[in-house]
This record gives C-alpha cells, structure tokens and sequence, in this order.
C-alpha cells in the first residue's frame, strides 16, 4: 500500500508542477525541464538513461517519460527557464530503457527511438 500511494503522490506533484510551469501568466518563463534521477545503488536502468535529458516543456516526450516511470521511482523534473542556458537533448532511447509497462504514454515517439539500420543486399 506504502508503493502505491508514494507513486501516485509522486504523480500528483508532478502535475501540478507541469500545470504551474504551463501557467500562461508565467510567459514562457520555464522554457524546457530536465529529467533529474536520483543516482544511487535503487536507481533503475530507466532513470539512469533518462537522466539529464532536457526538452522543450512543449515536447512530445514529457507524455512518454514525465515521472514516475515505475513503482517507487524518486525522479524529478527541474524547470528550465529562460535565464539559463540550455541544449535539447538529441538522445536515442531503446526498449529496455523506457517507462515500465502501465507508466508514461504508449506508443514512443518514433524521433527519440534509434533508427534501425539496414542490411545491404
């Protein structure tokens, strides 16, 4: 129950910040965020590739990854604004580093998944 409850907590506050940033009284002050992990010995392979990666706050993306991204998961997002410097993320991300199964959006985006390559005949 203790599971549970810690994940949806975690849902529900990171809503609400994805509401505030969104806020169009802000005037797109909070340009991006940042996937911030905890990294430690619990951190799963999910949250270690998704660690650092920024996007603009419109990006599709955020729909796919915005935490939590399993039971239990401690990440966060870090607003951008527009007084920092930032870069967008040009990351690719495979199956196995992707929410759990019932966590984010299905569906990947097919930009931020690697092309496969072909076989030359």
């Amino acid at each position: 129950l203790e599971t549970i409850v810690r994940t949806n907590m975690s849902t529900i506050f990171t809503q609400a910040q994805l509401g505030f940033y969104a806020d169009p009284d802000l005037n797109g002050f909070v340009e991006g965020l940042e996937y911030s992990s905890i990294l430690d010995k619990r951190t799963t392979p999910v949250c270690i590739r998704l660690d650092g990666a920024k996007y603009p706050l419109d990006a599709s993306i955020w729909s796919h990854i915005t935490p939590p991204n399993h039971y239990n998961c401690r990440s966060v997002l870090m607003p951008i604004t527009m007084m920092d410097e930032w870069k967008k993320s040009t990351r690719k991300y495979n199956s196995t580093q992707l929410p759990h199964k019932g966590f984010g959006k299905e569906g990947f985006p097919d930009a931020y998944m690697p092309t496969e390559k072909k076989e030359k005949k």
